[in-house]
């Protein structure tokens, strides 16, 4: 039986901060076959030379996104009863390397303190005006869920639009003294996401096509628990890395 190291392991040999040694660890561990079929190549070649190994992670990405749809279309979360927190952060890097001021993309998100659900979508054409954030919060989110979100100028008709609406306002506190309204667990989320958006690279994506392949995969090791323990780490590579695989190559 093959030993699998330990998350910090991984992180100190550099295994997760590389397409091509990811691939050659999942071989040497005997998650991935040393050989597959290439139907563009119509050949049997090595996994790590083959055409089909750079498109692999990929499509294990779009088995992530699939996990995340219902009927093909996005999964929406909470429904009557359930509380979510919504809350928007740029996801970027500071102009100049010092300030406040951040470059970037905004980004909502959304924690259902229910369920432990989540979700991650990038805010169209980079606003977060009342458009932008109804339609976004409307795709995402059940009618009837009570939302909680801090006073920004773009919720304020939610409850107009089959939601319950809670505010917190952020300027006299971070939890409301007199209805525990607060945004703290979906803030929080922030600091997770952000640093997986950093994973692999140094550095933080920022062109909307990699923004939402990281986004996907952190709403889906959110989904099905999974977290950088070490425990989880070897729940991934002997279950959930292996049935991403057989639907890869099925």
């Amino acid at each position: 039986m093959a030993t699998f190291l330990s998350y910090h392991d991984l992180q100190q040999q550099g295994i997760l901060y590389s397409e091509a040694h990811a691939l050659q660890y999942l071989i040497n561990v005997g998650i991935l076959r040393p050989h597959q079929y290439c139907e563009e190549c119509q050949t049997y070649m090595e996994l790590k030379s083959c055409p089909t190994a750079r498109t692999l992670f990929t499509s294990l990405r779009q088995c992530m996104a699939e996990d995340l749809l219902d009927n093909g279309v996005r999964r929406k979360i909470g429904g009557p009863g359930y509380i979510i927190e919504i809350d928007e952060s740029k996801f970027g890097r500071r102009k100049y390397n010092r300030g406040r001021r951040v470059v970037g993309k905004w980004i909502l998100g959304g924690y259902c303190r229910t369920t432990g659900e989540c979700f991650l979508t990038e805010c169209t054409n980079n606003k977060r005006d009342h458009h932008t954030l109804l339609r976004l919060i409307k795709q995402n989110v059940l009618p009837g869920t009570i939302i909680l979100t801090d006073k920004w100028k773009g919720y304020n008709s939610l409850s107009h639009h089959g939601f319950i609406h809670l505010v917190v306002n952020h300027r006299q506190g971070f939890v409301d003294p007199l209805t525990g309204v607060h945004t703290n667990t979906c803030e929080g989320m922030w600091f997770h996401a952000k640093k997986h958006m950093r994973q692999g690279h140094g550095r933080t994506r920022v062109d909307s096509t990699a923004v939402s392949i990281a986004l996907c995969e952190f709403v889906w090791l959110k989904k099905f628990g999974l977290t950088r323990s070490d425990s989880s780490i070897r729940q991934m590579f002997n279950r959930d890395i292996p049935q991403l695989m057989s639907r890869v190559f099925s």
